[in-house]
C-alpha cells in the first residue's frame, strides 16, 4: 500500500452529497447552494461559486441544521431566474436561480432546455469558471 493509499477511501463517485443547512431555507428544491463560512450550505448568491442544486425531493422549508441532498455534477434541474435558452451558459442570481451568464460571471453549467422565469431548466453542472 502506497503512502497516500488511505485517501482512496474518501473518493465518492456519486453525483449527490448530503449537506447541513447553514440557515433556514424556504422552498430549497431546484435552487443552487454554496458553502457558508462554517462549511454548511445556504442559497447561492450572485457572483459566488455555487457548489450544486438542491434535489426535487426537498421539503418545502428546511430549518437550519437539517440536511439537504445536493446534486453537484451531471444533469439536473434548476429554477430559472429569467429567460434561459437551450445552450446558454448559466450562472446563479441572488435567489439561487439559474440565469444566462454574462461577461465576468461564474459559469455554473450549461442549459439543456429553454425556460422562462420560475420554470425549471435542465442544466449540466460543470462549474466552468468565469466568462471572458
Amino acid at each position: 500500500m502506497g503512502e497516500h493509499e488511505y485517501l482512496n477511501s474518501f473518493i465518492n463517485n456519486s453525483s449527490t452529497i448530503i449537506e447541513k443547512a447553514g440557515a433556514d431555507i424556504i422552498n430549497p428544491a431546484h435552487k443552487a447552494v454554496m458553502y457558508d463560512d462554517k462549511g454548511d450550505v445556504v442559497i447561492a448568491v450572485s457572483g459566488e461559486k455555487a457548489i450544486g442544486v438542491v434535489l426535487s425531493g426537498a421539503s418545502s422549508d428546511v430549518v437550519k441544521g437539517e440536511t439537504l441532498n445536493v446534486l453537484i455534477k451531471d444533469i439536473g434541474l434548476i429554477e430559472a431566474g429569467g429567460e434561459v435558452f437551450k445552450g446558454d451558459a448559466v450562472t446563479v442570481n441572488e435567489k439561487g436561480q439559474g440565469v444566462k451568464a454574462e461577461a465576468g460571471s461564474f459559469i455554473f453549467g450549461f442549459a439543456f432546455s429553454t425556460a422562462a422565469e420560475g420554470e425549471l431548466i435542465q442544466i449540466q453542472i460543470n462549474k466552468a469558471g468565469k466568462t471572458a
